[in-house]
């Protein structure tokens, strides 16, 4: 009985509620809203940014405390800021130090629901757009954006993001973590520099005390290794079977089938029938 003694369900976008198509479905609208007359609170926990959230948010008739930029900014959707994480200026200008000699591109979100993305990722805007719904494209240099941003992504082949990764990870950045990803299906890579205080996780946690529920107390749904954080801490946790295998070894529970078939959302009514 997974949602016995739950009060809070976290869900994760890409990948686990929503389909490839990025449109809410009618099971998973339907879903929430029986969630929410079973009197449990819901929320989003996503990497998308803040203006992504607040949609889909509105379109779920969700009302709790939203996750969003990887749990670097957690609002209500009042307007109410429980938490704002953002990369230092120095730390910043120490990353464009140690990279200004590699082929790299970069991007990152702005506290305003903009993507503010050097030119040479101008192949990528569709991507990009999973971000955030606007995108900037600017000519100058890493050094020179001076934006409030959760994270900073440096994007390059494979062989540069390993070698960004390398000087980055040898370069004794203060409280900072590094996620080296590939941006699939594209080819190209990602290194993620963000405040160690960045993770879904963290913003969760925030949600939590704000609603005095405890990790145990909450069931946490994802697909992907950003997610694993956040699965962990949860009292019970769940993914489709489209996420990656790291993800489904973690997981109290894998739910039979996929995103496109609304596989958590069906799992969660079948646990809702079991209370």
């Amino acid at each position: 009985m997974p949602l016995r003694g739950v009060r809070l369900v976290a869900l994760d976008l890409d990948g686990t509620l929503l389909p490839s198509s990025k449109r809410v479905t009618d099971t998973a609208r339907e879903v929430v809203a029986e969630l929410r007359e079973a009197g449990l609170h819901v929320t989003l926990a996503t990497g998308k940014g803040w203006a992504h959230t607040q949609r889909y948010a509105r379109e779920l008739e969700i009302d709790a405390p939203l996750v969003a930029l990887e749990g670097a900014y957690v609002a209500a959707l009042d307007g109410t800021v429980l938490r704002d994480v953002h990369v230092s200026v120095a730390l910043r200008e120490r990353v464009a130090d140690l990279t200004a000699d590699l082929a790299t591109g970069w991007f990152a979100t702005t506290r305003d629901g903009r993507l503010v993305a050097c030119d040479s990722l101008r192949e990528l805007e569709r991507l990009l757009h999973l971000w955030e719904p606007r995108v900037e494209f600017v000519g100058h240099a890493l050094r020179e954006y001076d934006g409030a941003s959760p994270a900073l992504h440096l994007v390059a082949r494979e062989d540069v993001a390993e070698e960004i990764a390398r000087r980055l990870g040898g370069a004794g950045l203060p409280d900072v973590t590094l996620f080296h990803t590939p941006l699939t299906p594209t080819g190209w890579w990602q290194v993620q520099v963000r405040p160690a205080q960045v993770g879904k996780h963290h913003g969760l946690a925030c949600v939590l005390e704000h609603l005095d529920v405890s990790a145990e107390a909450t069931l946490a749904c994802g697909d992907w290794l950003n997610d694993l954080e956040m699965l962990r801490m949860a009292g019970v946790s769940v993914a489709p079977t489209n996420a990656v295998a790291e993800v489904r070894a973690e997981v109290s529970h894998v739910a039979p089938g996929t995103c496109e078939d609304d596989a958590v959302p069906r799992f969660l009514r079948a646990a809702l029938a079991d209370l």
